[in-house]
């Protein structure tokens, strides 16, 4: 441990302040070491880099940072006074909040039997010392990203969630794609869910999003894009040649699995009985797809918004639409009329 007159950075003082830069806000990363100038020599990289930069010198100081603002992610040292990092790392992995903070573990102690005892104390990647400053930029945006996917992702299904559909959509929407989205929901989810149990809903849930998974893998599709808004509502992104192939074959596939997920006896009858939002028994049909989809080629969209607004709306009047027992694919077929015309 070096004597605190050594010290060229403080936790009270910003770093970014002692060197005069300014933070770009690409994450706050936690430098938790005593030997300082190891503190020093991150922090200016980092800063430099872009990153906000808060710095502790043993676990119980990590711990009040931490407790003050919640880092991105930790460069943890191993061995230091107080608490050392494996104990940090054992505590912050045992508490929900900092369950799923990339850790990342600088030390000297690069044997097998070291790095494993790092991996159960739930450290995510090691770094050797000493360590060559390029390689942590390296290991630290890996991290991030790997992070940043995981939060974007439906835990269900792992398939990209809410932020990451909005991000694929105004991507197209930005350079001017011509593009097909379609919004998926499961119709009578919620009385299967009631009837069966949810373990037996989520079966439901992972069965739609393979067959939609499938679909973006093949060789065809060029840039298509499947995402879970969240429930047993999904979004499908693809050109519009691709999506009149896709989205028919797919509700067909759903709905021949149908005698998976329910007893002969429902599947022979065509309907659940369960209670209904009021509490009293009634009869419900049994899961299909009401698949809305609209296309750039006939409406001119600029917002991510507006799009969405579009599809809703269709999908609330497929939904309404006599389904026969099976899944229902219907395009927006208004247009929007230009040079100055109401639509």
């Amino acid at each position: 441990m070096t004597d605190s007159s050594t010290s060229v950075l403080s936790c009270s003082v910003s770093p970014a302040a002692l060197i005069g830069l300014k933070t770009q806000n690409k994450g706050l990363i936690l430098i938790v070491d005593d030997e300082r100038t190891n503190v020093d020599l991150l922090s200016r990289f980092l800063l430099q880099e872009g990153y906000d930069v808060d710095v502790a010198y043993d676990g119980e100081e990590a711990l009040e940072r931490i407790a003050a603002r919640l880092p991105d992610l930790i460069l943890l040292d191993v061995l230091m006074p107080v608490m050392d990092g494996l104990t940090l790392c054992r505590r912050l992995r045992s508490e929900w909040s900092t369950r799923s903070l990339p850790i990342i573990c600088l030390t000297a102690r690069n044997t097998l039997e070291d790095k494993l005892k790092g991996l159960h104390a739930g450290v995510d990647d090691y770094l050797g010392k000493p360590f060559d400053l390029e390689e942590v930029k390296a290991r630290l945006e890996g991290a991030l990203q790997r992070r940043s996917s995981d939060l974007a992702s439906h835990p269900l299904t792992r398939l990209p969630g809410s932020p990451a559909i909005e991000e694929e959509v105004w991507k197209r929407l930005r350079i001017g794609a011509t593009f097909a989205f379609a919004y998926i929901d499961i119709d009578y989810f919620k009385a299967y869910n009631d009837s069966y149990g949810y373990e037996a809903g989520d079966k439901v849930i992972k069965t739609l999003a393979s067959l939609l998974t499938a679909e973006v893998q093949q060789p065809i599709t060029g840039s298509a894009f499947v995402g879970h808004v969240g429930g047993d509502d999904f979004v499908f992104v693809s050109t519009p040649e691709h999506m009149k192939l896709a989205m028919p074959k797919m509700a067909e596939q759903f709905d021949a699995q149908k005698a998976l997920f329910y007893r002969r006896a429902d599947i022979e009858r065509g309907t659940i009985k369960t209670n209904n939002r009021q509490g009293a028994e009634q009869d419900f049909p049994l899961v299909s797809l009401s698949v809305a989809v609209v296309t750039t080629i006939t409406r001119r969209i600029l917002h991510y918004g507006r799009l969405v607004e579009i599809a809703s709306e269709l999908k609330t009047f497929i939904k309404r639409q006599p389904h026969e027992g099976k899944s229902l694919v219907l395009w927006d077929r208004r247009t929007d009329t230009y040079k100055g015309k109401s639509e």
